[in-house]
C-alpha cells in the first residue's frame, strides 16, 4: 500500500449476512434501477415488498418492474452511483447519485434533454434474502 492509501477495515465475512444484504442493495441499484433487469426484480422484491422511489410508492414486484421501466424509459442512460452502504442487521442504508439524460415526460414533467443528476439517501430491510421495505429519500 502506498503512503496516503487507507486500507479498508471491516468485520464482515465473505460470507456475513451484512455482506449478503449490502450485495442485494447493491444489486437492486445496478440491476433493478440501472439496467431495469424484470428477473432481478424478481429475485431481489418480496412479494408484500413496498417500494418508495422518487416517482412513488411501489408496492410489489410487478409494481417494481412498471416503475423501473419508466425510470428506463425517461432517462435510457441512467447512472447510478453509491457512495456508501452501511449494513446494521436487517436494515442496509446507501448514499448514492443517479444521473441521466432526461429523454421521456416522467410523472408529467416533460423532458429537458439535459444530464441531470439526484442525490439521496435509501433505507432497505431485508428478510429471507430479499427487500421487503425500501425507501429513497432525494434532495
Amino acid at each position: 500500500m502506498s503512503r496516503g492509501q487507507r486500507a479498508e477495515v471491516t468485520t464482515e465475512t465473505a460470507s456475513s449476512p451484512a455482506r449478503r444484504n449490502k450485495t442485494l442493495v447493491r444489486r437492486f441499484f445496478d440491476d433493478v434501477l440501472a439496467h431495469h433487469d424484470d428477473q432481478a426484480v424478481d429475485e431481489l422484491i418480496a412479494p408484500g415488498a413496498v417500494v418508495s422511489l422518487p416517482t412513488g410508492q411501489f408496492a410489489g414486484p410487478e409494481a417494481v418492474k412498471r416503475a423501473s421501466a419508466q425510470i428506463g424509459s425517461a432517462f435510457p442512460d441512467l447512472r447510478v452511483d453509491l457512495h456508501a452502504l452501511v449494513a446494521e442487521g436487517d436494515r442496509v442504508a446507501a448514499e448514492w447519485t443517479l444521473c441521466g439524460t432526461e429523454q421521456r415526460e416522467m410523472d408529467g414533467v416533460p423532458p429537458s434533454g439535459k444530464w441531470t443528476c439526484i442525490a439521496g439517501l435509501s433505507l432497505s430491510r431485508i428478510e429471507g434474502g430479499r427487500i421487503v421495505e425500501h425507501r429513497m429519500i432525494a434532495g
